[in-house]
């Protein structure tokens, strides 16, 4: 069964495709210019706290993700559609997946999917959304948990993609493997990703099969790009220094509060 992955290009999401490639046939893969994540006025202390957080996070990448191994994607440039950020469903990328023919339409890490891709290929997008559905929903779904002292929220959903954002009927879940050493969002951050590998893989094999299970709702709030500040930044960083993932581990239980779909 050969998929199409549409993501963006930083390490992160040639890590992904890389280690996806090993385990699934992908036939191409849309890479698209990423965007800055949030601007700030340089020079100011907002700006010196969350450039500091992204520093922070490349890092770990480099760390996790092996930068030497996975700073190109390993496939042939013929395999390869490279686009401005927010062009992943123009027409240009339409037919150019047309002609490949793919069974599945993977996306992780890339702007908002929509028509006529979403029409053409209904029910047969495959979303990685970095974050547990349906409790938390919006931008930062893996940092707001620790910034609300909630590590037990953190994982990854693969879910059918649709017109409404994160809203699809969910396939399956998982966690990182959390330890006490984890000691930045940024190692949870780059473990679940890791762990998502082999879920994207495993749902795109069972596709014919798997179980869908419809979203539930929630009353949290949805967070946007605006609401990540450095206010928010030093909070979770307290959080941490708190103890935050000692209390977590000591308390096991609080996993079974969060169910998810495995």
């Amino acid at each position: 069964m050969s998929i199409v992955v549409i993501t963006a290009d930083e390490l992160r999401h040639k890590y992904f495709v890389n280690e996806l490639a090993k385990k699934i046939d992908i036939g191409g893969v849309i890479s698209e210019t990423k965007i800055d994540y949030v601007k700030n006025e340089s020079g100011s202390a907002e700006a010196s706290i969350i450039s500091e957080y992204f520093k922070e996070r490349d890092e770990k990448e480099s760390e996790y993700f092996n930068k030497e191994k996975n700073s190109k994607l390993l496939l042939s440039d013929s395999k390869v559609l490279k686009v401005k950020y927010n062009e992943a469903s123009n027409e240009k990328v339409l037919n150019w997946v047309l002609k490949l023919e793919p069974a599945l339409i993977v996306v992780y890490g890339a702007s908002i999917i929509k028509d006529p891709l979403i029409s053409k290929y209904d029910g047969r997008i495959i979303n990685l959304h970095l974050g547990l559905s349906p409790y938390y929903k919006g931008s930062g779904t893996n940092f707001w948990p620790l910034v609300n002292k909630e590590p037990e929220y953190v994982g990854a959903t693969a879910h059918i993609l649709t017109a409404d954002i994160d809203a699809g009927p969910i396939l399956k879940q998982v966690r990182p493997n959390i330890a006490l050493s984890d000691q930045t969002p940024h190692d949870l951050g780059c473990k679940t990703i890791i762990s998502s590998v082999d879920m994207i893989a495993y749902c795109v094999k069972a596709f014919s099969n798997i179980k869908r299970e419809k979203q539930g709702h929630n009353n949290r709030k949805v967070y946007r790009i605006k609401d990540f500040t450095g206010e928010a930044v030093l909070k979770m960083r307290e959080n941490y220094n708190n103890g935050m993932i000692k209390n977590l581990l000591e308390n096991p239980h609080r996993f079974k509060t969060v169910p998810i779909i495995e």
